[in-house]
């Protein structure tokens, strides 16, 4: 035997040895896969730390709580920790592939030991160089950019007792329960599908002049008492999309919340560094952030920075049980940012939102809010022309249409856990079943609409069906209107009233034809014959039921004075033109009877005396906001612009004379501005700021008569400490402001902070006239026109009843009133003290008591 051929046996054996060896070797790698999930909502945890137990072996969870990891090593325990969590540790089988869930329960927030050292904390220089960059990498700085966005809302019924599920209604579905548990996992509480939305829209921005559009392009919605909401399709989107931690500040739900690393946040948090990971490639340090004033509008949680330019990359953050917002017990933001190709700036790939309501008692189900965006297929530094943004909204007529292939097929496109949603519309549409489940979403419906829905009318409403006042006594109405289903293009409406004192039948019949409902263009007509109350604007209470059904409703009951029976008819033509843009053209001609306790009487140009007037007058209404999003619900409308920019409305009436008998040639002219504006650390201010000018001769019913308040509730769009019908103008120029400071000094008081209290102050302030033409003609010793008003148009009695008095202002003397006071009493309570400053004498309302200084209280609603 030669010496290689020597060599090439033992060569040989040598692998025929190290062969199973290595073979067995491999068999032996330990393969693990699975979720990590919050135990009581069952929604994913991303960036928690899994590790093999002792070891310096692991990885994190992936946005949707994904993890895999693998070893050689004959290791037998796996653990996980993250932020805000109980940490966990299960056994693991070596050698093998295995999926191992884990489902943590969620604890307060702590901070591990903290070893403080001379000079600064190596934090706050991260954070200054975040804040001096976040600029470069906000996409809002960016020319302009558009992408496909997927959103899903999924509210859900949680801490579900066992009384709920053995429960007459719920019993019958306990196979449903047993697969939600399995779902769950062995530590995770079931969660009852409630309510569940998805909406598939493209998303277009451009920043100069700034313009903002989203394409709806598809819309499913479910609910096991709520369903088909048209309101939430749009809102939806606009509502849980922007949440942007390169501004200043965060804007949630009409707060503002200070970014980690917005202007001046060195002031009011505490920063830690933690450890430094890799983010596609990109070396990152986390820090834990704290409020250093738990009520504060605040976050606590992680963020993640870029070491290489400082950019934001990554956050899980949550707003703290403590801070001062209502009927939220967990508010919990986790973002995960990836840069666009060929440029600097970062964008919120995926973004999830849980918010997690307060509990109404101890034996209550508890409510859960679920809602997940993901963004893809950006494209930037590409604008459309200018034209093409004219819409804030657009949605495809047939959104609502799509077959269940087309969702699965982008739901699979959009997210990786298309299973739950499609699980939890199986579990709402089996429940749904449920006659007592159908009763009880027809008795929401209801009070959602007003009206009780018929196939294709609705009968109601029922806010305003009972009412008494001193004129009708008792009074009845039925109000009938068609629905969407009758008709896209007809809208027919009317009601019927009966008043048991004055035994008089009143009406109304109303007829719109859409001619374009993308631009909301309809042509109406309405005739009326009932009552009105002077000094309430019938615009105002037609406009949005859903916001306006309490001022309707109260208005049914008591202070229901100087009341006329008006016989009107009005045509109209309203139509959207551009980007927030609408008009309205309106021809109305209005008989107008006084009726009950008040007295009215006018001259006309040959002196004769009447207490009636015809008014036959054309009006053009325009309004704008530049950020304006209309909010649909089949035939009706309306707009949530207030929240986000200036509403400008201009109004302009012509009255014409001997038009259908009209007595009045006049001009009436009016601008409004409203805004509800979130101004950062201080709150947020309301303001809503009206000029008016009447041109011509005209009586004060014509003209302007400012909306008091005589109940113990105070109002917010009225003067609290105005009697009614006080005072009358033919120019004014009138301010309501209120600002909301939302706890700016009570979260900083140590007894009062844990009261959640928080402090609001206000002015509201008239400045008028009153022309003599049109006020009071006084006459001299032999009765004739004379003194210093000869030429009023008003009479100072009429068959022996002296005038319903009323006051006038002058420029130089202005009505002011100021408040302030406390409100978040019981979370829904405002209690307010109103100063009037002037204008403290009765004048001519000798039956009316006038009082300088009064405390008033209110319901409001805020996060």
């Amino acid at each position: 035997m030669t010496f290689q051929a020597s060599v090439t046996k033992r060569i040989l054996l040598l692998i025929f040895v190290l062969l199973p060896i290595s073979i067995f070797a491999q068999s032996k790698q330990t393969f693990i896969k699975g979720k990590i999930t919050d135990a009581q909502t069952n929604e994913p945890i991303p960036f928690a730390n899994i590790f093999f137990k002792g070891t310096t072996i692991g990885t994190t969870s992936d946005f949707d709580g994904n993890y895999s990891l693998k070893t050689d090593k004959p290791l037998d325990s796996l653990s996980v920790l993250v932020i805000n969590y109980k940490g966990r540790s299960k056994k693991i089988k070596k050698g093998i592939a295995q999926t191992i869930d884990f489902q943590l329960k969620p604890t307060s927030f702590d901070l591990s030991l903290v070893v403080v050292k001379a000079g600064e904390n190596p934090a706050y220089e991260i954070i200054r160089k975040a804040r001096e960059n976040k600029g470069n990498f906000n996409m809002n700085n960016l020319d302009a950019y558009e992408y496909k966005s997927y959103t899903k809302i999924d509210i859900s019924l949680d801490k579900i007792t066992e009384k709920f599920r053995n429960s007459k209604t719920m019993k019958p579905f306990a196979p449903i329960f047993d697969s939600l548990q399995k779902a769950a996992g062995e530590h995770g509480q079931v969660v009852l599908p409630f309510f569940i939305t998805e909406q598939l829209s493209d998303v277009y921005y451009l920043k100069d002049p700034k313009r903002q559009k989203t394409i709806i392009n598809g819309n499913k919605i479910t609910g096991l008492v709520i369903e088909n909401f048209q309101i939430f399709e749009q809102f939806i989107g606009k509502a849980f999309q922007e949440y942007n931690f390169n501004d200043n500040f965060v804007n949630i739900l009409e707060r503002s919340f200070l970014s980690p690393i917005g202007a001046g946040s060195l002031s009011f948090y505490d920063y830690y560094i933690q450890d430094t990971i890799p983010i596609d490639n990109d070396s990152c340090i986390e820090l834990k952030v704290k409020p250093r004033n738990n009520v504060d509008l605040l976050f606590s949680g992680k963020i993640w920075i870029s070491k290489k330019n400082y950019a934001l990359r990554r956050l899980d953050l949550e707003i703290l049980p403590t801070a001062n917002i209502n009927f939220i017990e967990r508010y919990k933001i986790q973002q995960d940012y990836e840069q666009i190709k060929d440029n600097q700036s970062f964008v919120p790939a995926k973004t999830r939102v849980l918010v997690d309501l307060q509990d109404l008692g101890d034996s209550t189900a508890g409510l859960i809010g679920k809602f997940y965006i993901a963004n893809k297929d950006f494209i930037v530094n590409q604008p459309k022309p200018i034209k093409f943004y004219q819409q804030n909204l657009e949605i495809d007529p047939n959104s609502r249409n799509k077959e269940e292939e087309y969702w699965q097929a982008e739901r699979r496109k959009m997210i990786t856990d298309a299973e739950s949603v499609e699980r939890s519309y199986s579990v709402i549409d089996s429940l749904r079943k449920s006659p007592r489940i159908s009763t009880i979403r027809k008795a929401i419906r209801i009070l959602w609409d007003g009206y009780y829905n018929f196939k294709y009318v609705q009968l109601g409403h029922w806010y305003t069906m009972f009412g008494y006042n001193d004129v009708e006594g008792f009074r009845f109405q039925t109000t009938l209107q068609t629905n969407i289903d009758w008709s896209k293009k007809w809208i027919l409406k009317g009601h019927l009233a009966y008043g048991f004192k004055d035994t008089k039948l009143k009406y109304n019949g109303q007829v719109e034809y859409f001619l374009d409902r993308a631009k909301w263009k309809k042509i109406g007509i309405r005739h009326q014959y009932d009552v009105e109350r002077l000094g309430i604007d019938p615009d105002f209470l037609e406009s949005h039921v859903f916001l306006n059904w309490l001022f309707i409703f109260s208005s049914q009951f008591g202070f229901l004075q100087r009341m006329s029976l008006t016989d009107q008819t009005r045509i109209w033509y309203e139509t959207d033109h551009w980007r927030g843009w609408n008009s309205k053209f309106i021809i109305n001609h209005k008989h107008f009877q006084p009726i009950g306790d008040y007295t009215f009487a006018w001259y006309d140009d040959n002196n004769n005396l009447h207490s009636d007037f015809r008014s036959t007058d054309f009006t053009f209404v325009t309004s704008y906001s530049a950020k304006r999003v209309w909010l649909v619900e089949d035939n009706w409308r309306f707009g949530a612009e207030s929240l986000r920019g200036n509403v400008w409305t201009f109004k302009a009436t012509m009255g014409v004379k001997d038009i259908l008998g009209s007595d009045f040639n006049y001009t009436k002219l009016s601008l409004n501005v409203q805004r509800f504006w979130n101004t950062g650390y201080l709150g947020r201010l309301d303001y809503n700021i009206t000029a008016t000018k009447v041109f011509g001769k005209v009586p004060y019913p014509l003209a302007n008569i400012f909306q008091g308040n005589e109940p113990i509730f105070s109002s917010e769009k009225s003067y609290n400490l105005m009697n009614f019908f006080e005072f009358a103008a033919d120019a004014s120029v009138e301010a309501i402001i209120l600002h909301h400071f939302d706890g700016l000094l009570f979260n900083r008081i140590p007894l009062l902070k844990r009261l959640k209290l928080r402090e609001v102050a206000g002015v509201n302030v008239i400045f008028s006239s009153y022309d003599n033409k049109n006020y009071i003609r006084t006459f001299d010793e032999n009765g004739n026109p004379g003194g210093d008003n000869p030429n009023g148009l008003l009479a100072p009695s009429y068959n022996g009843r002296e005038m319903t008095p009323f006051r006038t202002m002058s420029w130089e003397k202005p009505y002011v009133e100021i408040s302030y006071g406390i409100e978040n009493l019981f979370k829904v309570v405002r209690i307010q003290a109103f100063h009037r400053l002037n204008y403290l004498d009765r004048g001519p309302l000798s039956d009316k008591k006038v009082y300088p200084f009064m405390i008033k209280a209110s319901f409001m609603i805020r996060l």
